[in-house]
């Protein structure tokens, strides 16, 4: 029997317990399958069973049989980049140097996708550089005449009032996070909420007895489910991120 932890999904489970085939574990736990159908969103605290290691199979002797064991499996990391529009961050060039080394480029819906990752790896880190945004200031001409009096008051030059250049920081051209592989419980427990609005940008803290939570929960309700009364409680949105949260991956 193995108890989850934070970033324990499955398939990690199932390499720690020495079982080559995850789907084994995941059929003998069926109690759990029916309260967290994705085997990748446990929730910390949650309890896997585990099934006999043997497996007795019966064949006539005098013949040759053959026997294939399962490769070790692997898993697949899916990260979708939004911008501050909420919409897909595409043409950003991204890399990923832990638990291995990826790099590509955004397309139009903003996807990362790495495969063969290991199972057990429960960090990793991700830089993204956006694509640059072309601007070009606005210029303002002024007209002075050549004869008569000077105009009254002064005509403003902007010129006169440019702030002075900051010099680059290479700071400021990427982004880098630190991932946490694996944890992302399941969207019907409160923790599995509170970490699809943080991965959607919202403020949210357990710790305050809720009270940011509901800030950004009651958000959540007014700006996606149009709502004039939010309730500010987590499990009214429970569905609604998943599907906004999840589907996007």
């Amino acid at each position: 029997m193995a108890t989850v932890i934070d970033g324990d999904c499955i398939l990690s489970i199932a390499k720690a317990l020495g079982i080559r085939d995850y789907q084994t574990l995941w059929d003998a736990n069926g109690t759990l399958k029916a309260t967290r159908p994705n085997p990748n969103m446990l929730v910390e605290g949650d309890t896997v069973v585990e099934p006999p290691k043997t497996k007795k199979e019966v064949r006539k002797t005098g013949k040759r049989w053959t026997f294939v064991v399962p490769d070790e499996q692997k898993a697949s990391l899916h990260i979708v980049l939004l911008g501050a529009d909420a919409k897909p961050l595409a043409e950003a060039v991204w890399a990923l140097s832990e638990p291995l080394t990826a790099n590509g480029t955004t397309g139009a819906d903003g996807a990362i996708k790495v495969d063969n990752l290991p199972v057990d790896k429960k960090k990793g880190v991700l830089k993204v550089t956006p694509k640059a945004a072309a601007s070009t200031p606005a210029t303002t001409t002024t007209t002075t005449s050549t004869s008569g009096p000077p105009p009254y008051p002064a005509p403003i030059k902007a010129a006169d009032f440019k702030d002075p250049v900051r010099a680059a920081d290479p700071s400021d051209a990427f982004v880098e996070w630190e991932l946490k592989i694996g944890s992302l419980p399941s969207h019907k427990h409160e923790s599995g909420v509170l970490a699809r609005l943080h991965n959607l940008g919202a403020g949210c803290d357990a710790g305050d007895n809720g009270a940011r939570t509901a800030i950004s929960v009651k958000a959540y309700q007014r700006a996606f489910l149009n709502q004039s009364a939010p309730s500010g409680a987590p499990a009214d949105i429970q569905d609604s991120i998943r599907d906004r949260h999840d589907k996007k991956t």
